[in-house]
């Protein structure tokens, strides 16, 4: 029996291999050539180029396992590779006539696998060609401007929630919109702020990080930042601005029509630089600034007859025009002589009264205006607006004042003194008693006053000894102490005497015959200011009010009262005052007119 099966089994062997070469004949197609390897036909397929029975070939060509032609003994079909791989096919099931034969699978690949699902990015688990589950981590990758989506690349967006395309962080910064404070940026305009710090992040605005964001109008002003725009920068209003100025979303230059207070102005559109001066009410820096001329506490107040300028209607310093007092009436400085008294007016001219024997009262001709006046016993020296020294009255060496530019005078019985701006000291006129010696050349004084025969002097510096009297020094009348005891701020010399204000606490202190009313009877309290003559004094208090002692005769000692004087002037017989208000006040001997305020 196996030499039997053996036998057939070779016998269908040498059959096959001799297939490729033979003709088979099988309807009309049989033995006819064929272009398509393993095409079919009826019962006819295409084998090595020619159509065969299928039959013949006891081949299993498609797959479906056709039982073995019978022949009593079970021979294995012989297989060749299965040509068609039609969806017939069952990969791995066993041959249903001997249970051995199993159709073979080849394995795609991942590339095949995730093409065929048509899977493009991202992990991938199906069943491949061999009905096997499979397992792809990731399938592919997208470009940079793509993103993976449901397993296929797609368009990056700037709201797909994934850092992608150009952005610097997820959907912000590159083609996207600026990130926020903290963000990733690579930079300035990858942020909000404009501002990429050097950590890669985008940094929070602030005032002076030199780009224009948060609420500022311009790069670090304007907005919620303390700087105001400089002009022409950008604004969004008014409050952008230094000038207060915005036009069309550009800061203007300050002008004196904005309707701003800007630029150097101290109100709107007024003072400062513009024309227009401000009226009563308006800010103020300085007199300049306002139409009245008066500033006083920031503020422009009206004018007034009384304010020191010259100002509404006046027609020169506080007075003439329909509502102040004529301008003849009002005075700044008074000085009473020997029996003749003269003052300076608001507007630098002199007036004098009284007895003009001498021509001591008759001001010289000219066009000159005044600082200050000095009336002497018979004569007058005043210092004219240049500096400069001129004197009348009674003919004597005291007319002859030298050259030079004086600061203040003083006008004695035949001699003065006077302080130059440099403030040397020079004396000049009868040189008895050594009145002139003493100070000639010096330097340091303070106020000087020439009495009778003798003359007095204070120093600016603090030494031990800062006022000093020289002339005639009988009765004491040139001695003053030593030390702190001669420390005064004011002194005037008189005829036998000398009156002077202490530095220390502004008291008076005399000298000279300490028997005599004018002397030992000074009054007590503070004063700024002391006048000494012909046996009397009188003095000006801190209160503004004014106290004489001495000899009473002709009146001189009996003051007006009140207590709004800034200055007293003692003459040899008749005294005159200065109110605040720039009226003079004149009593004592009345004679030849000397105390009739013209």
């Amino acid at each position: 029996m196996t030499n039997r099966l053996f036998g057939a089994a070779i016998l269908i062997l040498f059959a096959l291999l001799g297939l490729a070469g033979c003709t088979y004949e099988s309807n009309s197609l049989a033995g006819i050539a064929c272009p398509d390897e393993g095409a079919r036909s009826g019962a006819l397929i295409c084998l090595s180029g020619v159509w065969v029975n299928d039959a013949q070939t006891l081949l299993d060509v498609v797959g479906d396992d056709v039982p073995d032609v019978p022949d009593g003994t079970d021979i294995p079909d012989v297989r060749i590779a299965d040509v068609d791989k039609d969806t017939t096919d069952t990969p791995s099931v066993p041959d249903t006539s001997d249970g051995g034969d199993v159709d073979p699978c080849v394995p795609e690949s991942d590339t095949q696998f995730c093409e065929r699902q048509t899977t493009i990015c991202g992990p991938l688990s199906a069943l491949d060609n061999c009905g096997v589950t499979r397992n792809v981590d990731e399938c592919g990758s997208c470009q940079s401007d793509e993103r993976c989506q449901q397993n296929l690349c797609v368009p990056a967006s700037c709201n797909d929630l994934v850092k992608n395309g150009t952005e610097t962080d997820v959907d912000c910064g590159g083609n996207c919109p600026p990130c926020a404070t903290t963000q990733a940026c690579l930079v300035g305009p990858d942020c909000l702020s404009g501002v990429c710090g050097a950590n890669k992040a985008c940094r929070a605005a602030t005032c002076e990080d030199g780009v224009k964001n948060g609420s500022e109008s311009a790069i670090d002003c304007g907005g919620s930042c303390p700087n105001a725009c400089a002009t022409d920068m950008g604004c969004n209003g008014p409050a952008d601005c230094q000038s207060r100025v915005c036009i069309g979303d550009t800061c203007r230059a300050p002008t004196c029509s904005d309707e701003v207070k800007n630029g150097s102005e101290s109100d709107v559109d007024c003072g400062g630089s513009c024309p227009l001066k401000c009226t009563t009410n308006k800010a103020c820096s300085g007199p300049g600034d306002c139409q009245s001329g008066v500033c006083t506490n920031d503020v422009c107040l009206a004018a007034t007859c009384s304010d020191g300028v010259q100002n509404g209607q006046e027609t020169d310093i506080d007075c003439g025009g329909p509502t102040c007092e004529s301008c003849v009436t009002r005075y700044t400085q008074i000085s009473a002589g020997g029996s003749h008294t003269c003052g300076l007016r608001p507007n630098g001219t002199i007036a004098c009264w009284g007895n003009d024997g001498n021509g001591q009262a008759t001001i010289p001709n000219g066009t000159h205006t005044y600082k200050q006046v000095a009336a002497g016993f018979a004569h007058t020296c005043a210092i004219r607006s240049d500096d400069a020294v001129v004197c009348w009255g009674k003919a004597g060496p005291w007319r002859t004042p030298p050259a030079g530019a004086f600061l203040q005078i003083s006008a004695g019985f035949e001699h003065n003194c006077g302080i130059l701006t440099d403030s040397k000291l020079l004396c000049w006129g009868n040189p008895g008693d050594d009145r002139l010696v003493t100070g000639t050349g010096a330097s340091g004084w303070g106020q000087v006053s020439a009495g009778t025969k003798h003359s007095c002097v204070t120093m600016t510096t603090d030494i031990s000894n800062n006022s000093r009297c020289w002339g005639d020094s009988s009765e004491g009348r040139a001695s003053l102490g030593t030390g702190s005891n001669n420390k005064y701020k004011r002194i005037s010399a008189g005829e036998e005497h000398t009156c002077a204000i202490k530095f220390s606490d502004n008291t008076l202190a005399c000298f000279g015959n300490s028997a005599e009313s004018w002397v030992n009877q000074r009054p007590s309290g503070t004063y700024t200011e002391v006048s000494s003559r012909h046996k009397y004094n009188c003095a000006v208090h801190t209160n503004g009010s004014l106290a004489c002692w001495g000899e009473s005769n002709s009146n001189r000692t009996m003051h007006p009262v009140g207590n709004n004087f800034v200055q007293v002037s003692a003459g040899w017989l008749h005294a005159c005052a200065l109110t605040a208000q720039q009226h003079v006040v004149c009593w004592g001997n009345a004679g030849d007119g000397r105390t009739n305020v013209p």
